[in-house]
């Protein structure tokens, strides 16, 4: 199995922002949520997935506010909620794939 992207979208999370998710490895691995690249950093070219055997994990990305692929209509709002951010992506896997 490969850790190329198979899917990605924009998650609203509120207040006018979204984040930038992906995912590669198992669709039904164990979840393995990577968080951004750091202060001023982003999911970049996708290095983090190789961290993880793409067939036993489920490997989801989310950008950092403010950087690369995430947008937000006034930077000087507060920061999203990570955990609805990822409960939200998890509920939209499930319906993808018929789980929900």
């Amino acid at each position: 199995m490969s850790t190329a992207v198979r899917a990605s979208g924009l998650l609203p999370v509120g207040g006018g922002h979204e984040i930038y998710w992906e995912e590669s490895g198992d669709p039904h691995g164990i979840p393995a949520l990577y968080l951004h690249g750091g202060p001023g950093g982003g999911l970049g070219k996708g290095g983090y997935r190789e961290r993880f055997d793409p067939q036993r994990f489920r490997i989801v990305g989310l950008d950092q506010r403010g950087c690369e692929l995430v947008v937000d209509e006034d930077e000087g709002r507060g920061g999203a909620n990570m955990a609805e951010a990822w409960q939200a992506a998890n509920t939209r896997h499930a319906q993808r794939v018929g789980t929900a």
